[in-house]
């Protein structure tokens, strides 16, 4: 901007303003400055935004969900091997079902009928094990084999009443026998036991369980 000065004459002179050449230097260089920093954040942020949205994309729609459902089934798997053992290895598998099944443990017959029996009960409760596992519910085997055991039973329930009327039979039979047995020792009748078992024992031992015996 131009500014004019009056002289001592009156006469108006037209004077031009005077350049600040460093102050115009200073004023490009900040403008210079800040234009390349705002360039230079606006450029670091898109590229921010850019991995952040590849790295979301990859990851939490495609390969998370992949590898949580293979976590998931490893898991699942390792937990059921652990529960198998587990089950069929206590005291219930090995001996306790036994009970509530045809067959029994002393005679050849027995264990053959109840092998078969266990084997039944076995399958099917595997075989609704690994339906619940698929569906993602990895139930132990102790919650699931009582409905192994009805599935069982419902469908051989007339071999399996047949096999626990011959068991339970058996039983008593076994009981009065035993009880037979303990009365003919007090009063002396041997004819129920070998030489050879009686020769073994001592006849201290003899006197003190039986009583008197006659020979």
């Amino acid at each position: 901007m131009e500014e004019n000065e009056t002289t001592e004459n009156g006469s108006v002179e037209e004077t031009k303003p005077t350049l600040d050449e460093a102050k115009l230097k200073e004023l490009i260089g900040q403008g210079l400055k800040e234009g390349f920093s705002q360039l230079s954040n606006q450029q670091s942020s898109n590229q921010n935004t850019n991995v952040r949205e590849e790295v979301k994309d990859a990851w939490d729609e495609i390969l998370d969900p992949r590898i949580n459902k293979k976590t998931s089934q490893a898991t699942l798997r390792a937990d059921a091997a652990e529960d198998k053992v587990d089950f069929y290895t206590s005291d219930y598998w090995l001996k306790e079902i036994d009970e509530l099944l045809p067959g029994d443990s002393n005679t050849e017959d027995g264990i053959v009928e109840l092998n078969k029996a266990k084997k039944a009960v076995r399958e099917k409760l595997e075989s609704t094990f690994t339906n619940l596992l698929k569906q993602g519910r990895g139930i132990p085997r102790t919650d699931i084999v009582d409905f192994a055991l009805g599935q069982y039973i419902k469908e051989s329930k007339g071999t399996y009443t047949e096999g626990i009327i011959k068991k339970s039979s058996l039983k008593k039979q076994k009981e009065v026998e035993k009880a037979r047995r303990g009365v003919d020792m007090s009063s002396g009748n041997i004819s129920s036991f070998s030489p050879e078992q009686l020769h073994k024992m001592p006849q201290d031992k003899i006197n003190e369980e039986f009583g008197s015996l006659l020979f």
